[in-house]
């Protein structure tokens, strides 16, 4: 999991632990920026555009909340919980995630799906 100020994603590893497999959006700490201006953020990962968000699912101070991990047994999936509540989903086989505050799919991931959680 990564905030960079600006973002939140959350990244699956290979089992060597180096390059990302699978990766989600999971929240803005900023406004979502018009989809023009997302090549302002190269470099870095950048947030959820206007269209794939709104700026309801800002997450102002992160470190306000509980985030969990819960894992499937094979290593292969995990859910992450905010204040104990789905939030982001990532699976090895796919190289996108599902995020809640998503509200369409794109480059930064699925819309929620409940079927997706591990328990």
């Amino acid at each position: 999991f990564e905030d960079d100020g600006t973002s939140a994603w959350l990244y699956l590893l290979d089992r060597s632990g180096g390059e990302p497999i699978s990766d989600v959006w999971v929240h803005n700490r900023v406004q979502a920026p018009r989809t023009s201006e997302i090549k302002d953020y190269r470099g870095g990962p950048p947030p959820a555009a206007s269209g794939f968000t709104d700026d309801s699912k800002i997450c102002k101070a992160p470190e306000l909340h509980d985030w969990t991990f819960v894992w499937q047994p094979d290593g292969e999936a995990v859910t992450m919980h905010r204040d104990g509540f789905p939030v982001a989903v990532l699976l090895a086989s796919q190289r996108r995630g599902w995020s809640r505050n998503l509200t369409r799919d794109g480059p930064w991931g699925n819309m929620w799906d409940d079927a997706m959680i591990c328990d």
